[in-house]
């Protein structure tokens, strides 16, 4: 009954994952579980670090372009002055990693032309953008724990485990 129903469980996450329009890939894991592959493009990425912006009603940076670069992740766009003084522009450099079967990113480097972000803000930021990543991969159900992440010039590549339960 067990095997059934990991097997019935792998083919809904597999469609859950497919519908988020990353390249899939599924191989058998060591031990007694599934592998899952999850590569997301510069573009799918883009989107989701645009949603994960826009969570905080006045995003930090409006109009981002994601620049994929091996180990990083550069997020450029405009921000909004509070002062409404106009627009100037801005860089947030990030480096994504697996941590304890969780999606974990730090924002390493912060440039925005007079502007002043609190740790607070830093950390609140982190866990938005790594909660829209998470999502997008397929993490964000709760039951596939994150292996590891690559950042390349091109593409991210998620690496799930699906495990069967004893």
């Amino acid at each position: 009954m067990k095997g059934r129903l990991f097997l019935l469980f792998a083919i809904v996450s597999l469609m859950l994952l497919t519908a988020c329009k990353a390249q899939v890939e599924v191989r058998p894991s060591p031990g007694s579980g599934v592998a899952i592959t999850v590569t997301m493009t510069e573009e799918e990425v883009n989107d989701a670090i645009s949603g994960a912006l826009e969570l905080g009603g006045n995003p930090l940076l409006r109009n981002p372009q994601v620049d994929l670069q091996d180990g990083a992740v550069v997020i450029t766009g405009e921000h909004e002055r509070r002062e409404g003084e106009g627009r100037v522009s801005g860089t947030i450099r990030l480096t994504l990693s697996a941590e304890d079967g969780v999606l974990v990113a730090q924002i390493t480097d912060m440039e925005i032309e007079g502007t002043e972000v609190s740790d607070e803000q830093i950390a609140q930021l982190n866990e938005r953008l790594a909660e829209a990543l998470s999502n997008r991969a397929g993490r964000g159900r709760r039951v596939l724990r994150l292996d590891s992440v690559t950042v390349t010039d091109d593409s991210i590549e998620f690496v799930l485990i699906l495990e069967r339960e004893e």
